[in-house]
């Protein structure tokens, strides 16, 4: 895994603003200068600002055995103003109008 986009509902809201920020699951060893090539050289855009979060693993018990769950890495990534990376743009559809039975007849 490289780069890859996290999808919530902030991330979504976020990312459909006037200045658009990008959230991103990154390889945990990468650093910011190592992000910032990868989008520029994978999807042609300019990038302004990249903050970066760091989710430690946690310890687990499943049946007496211990194991972790994954380390992550998230980046915010903002870019130049007017641009877009249209692949990790989720387009919110339009959910249809229920008729009632009276409008039905």
């Amino acid at each position: 895994m490289k780069v890859q986009p996290h999808l919530t509902e902030k991330s979504y809201l976020i990312a459909n603003t006037e200045n658009p920020v990008f959230t991103l699951r990154v390889d945990v060893k990468m650093n910011k200068m190592q992000i910032k090539d990868y989008l520029k050289s994978y999807f042609k855009v300019d990038v302004v600002d990249i903050k970066t979060v760091n989710k430690k693993a946690k310890q687990t018990k499943f049946r007496g055995i211990a194991g972790k769950k994954g380390q992550l890495k998230k980046a915010f990534v903002t870019l130049k103003k007017g641009q877009k990376i249209p692949e990790l743009i989720v387009e919110k559809k339009d959910k249809k109008e229920k008729k009632t039975k009276k409008e039905a007849k």
